[in-house]
């Protein structure tokens, strides 16, 4: 099996939910986009923070920043839980050792 370049695990699921990821802010930021581009209004699909309001145009590469950003920010806790688990494993042994 290949492995993700961007997660841990190798698996043809891994790599799915990776592209998933960011995909999805960005392929709505593509749709507000075109839409603006054609003339069309897409009223549900918005970047927003605040009061600031992107424009149409701009929500393209900001959705695609933002995704990145949650996707690097979910592997970083992805990474902290695998090490809690390890070291939670590690007591659990050494419990178990001391109590034979």
């Amino acid at each position: 099996m290949e492995a993700c370049l961007f997660c841990p695990l190798p698996g043809f699921w891994v790599r799915r939910s990776c592209s998933a990821v960011w995909s999805v802010t960005s392929l709505a930021g593509l749709i507000k986009a075109a839409g603006f581009l054609l003339g069309v209004d897409v009223p549900v699909v918005v970047f927003q923070i605040g009061s600031f309001t992107a424009h149409p145009l701009l929500t393209l590469p900001l959705s695609a920043l933002v995704g990145i950003l949650f996707f690097m920010a979910g592997k970083g806790l992805w990474r902290i839980a695998l090490s809690y688990i390890r070291m939670v494993t590690k007591g659990r042994v050494k419990l178990n050792m001391i109590g034979e």
